[in-house]
């Protein structure tokens, strides 16, 4: 390999360094990915069915002009390499036929008969337990009477911060539980500078008058809270596919795939499901492969864990798609 810079992985950080290694005019630079797509976990799937299941993130935005035009060179991409798939007003690729675009409407499920809008925080009262609602406004009301403390605003974590600013009824119900479900580690031992737009803050005036007006839930006034709640999602391909289209924007020479793909045909035909009489159009048996893997990426290394669910999706769910992947069933 002569290569001086060398990029492992074609996840989105991966392909964002070689597009800008590629628009400096670099040439000698080599992107390694392990799969024969680019993407990473950022990809989707295609079920028997044509329903696109996407494994990563599935909901992209960003105030950024050059990353969101960036996507939007991806989807024109995908879109040209798979143009047969097209219906017939979108082959003219005018990126505005190939975005949907979606009103975020999202619901916590809290109590076990109710939904409430999101952001919980500042929807707890539409909540059907009263201790509850209780517990949440006694949190909100003795931290809106200690704001002017300077204590109250020296926050040193996120757990401190949670406390601090939306008091002891949404941290105990809510914002501590849920916290360590979405990141796997103690609000106490993170940093709270990374919140910006993640993290909806309350306004204990703005809440009461809320709960004073009381509209139905789906009539909430914070339900269009944050960046994304207008969102845009690729027509064709899931979400994926906008990171396999910016692979296709890169020099092909510069890329190196499927390092593991000899391998895998060699243990394909051990792995195949279908040599287990098991149907492949099943969706609990969709569901179980999803389980397993992501189980098993716990417990092994890569290169089984690709075998194994390589060739899992591949005759579940891919070989009737033979527009996601270059491998044809030998």
């Amino acid at each position: 390999m002569d290569k001086k810079i060398v990029v492992i992985g074609g996840g989105p950080t991966g392909l964002g360094a070689c597009t800008r290694l590629q628009q400096l005019g670099h040439k000698n630079w080599l992107l390694i990915e392990k799969n024969d797509y680019t993407g990473g976990l950022a990809t989707s799937f295609s079920d028997p069915r044509g329903f696109w299941w996407d494994i990563g993130g599935h909901v992209t935005f960003s105030h950024y002009k050059y990353f969101n035009d960036l996507i939007d060179q991806g989807v024109i991409a995908y879109a040209k390499k798979h143009h047969a798939i097209l219906e017939e007003n979108d082959k003219d690729l005018e990126l505005e036929k190939l975005w949907c675009t979606h009103k975020r409407e999202s619901w916590a499920r809290f109590d076990p008969d109710s939904y409430l809008p999101y952001p919980f925080q500042n929807n707890f009262f539409y909540s059907k337990n009263t201790q509850v609602i209780k517990d949440c406004f006694d949190g909100l009301l003795e931290i809106f009477s200690q704001r002017e403390n300077a204590q109250s605003n020296k926050i040193n974590n996120f757990e401190d911060l949670i406390y601090k600013k939306f008091g002891k009824g949404l941290a105990k119900h809510f914002m501590i539980p849920y916290n360590l479900k979405v990141w796997g580690y103690p609000a106490k031992d993170m940093n709270h500078t990374w919140i910006g737009e993640r993290v909806a803050m309350v306004d204990v005036q703005k809440i009461i008058g809320e709960y004073i007006q009381k509209n139905e839930p789906k009539d909430s006034a914070s339900m269009n809270w944050g960046p994304n709640n207008t969102f845009s999602y690729p027509k064709y391909g899931g979400i994926g596919a906008i990171w396999k289209g910016v692979g296709y924007l890169l020099n092909k020479d510069n890329l190196k795939g499927s390092l593991l793909l000899s391998k895998w045909h060699q243990y394909h035909h051990i792995l195949d499901m279908k040599k287990y009489y098991l149907d492949p159009n099943s969706l609990m048996l969709n569901l179980w492969v999803r389980f397993f893997e992501c189980t098993l990426q716990l417990f092994f290394a890569h290169q089984p864990l690709l075998l194994f669910r390589r060739s899992m999706c591949d005759s579940c769910l891919l070989l009737d798609n033979p527009t996601l992947l270059n491998y044809k069933e030998s």
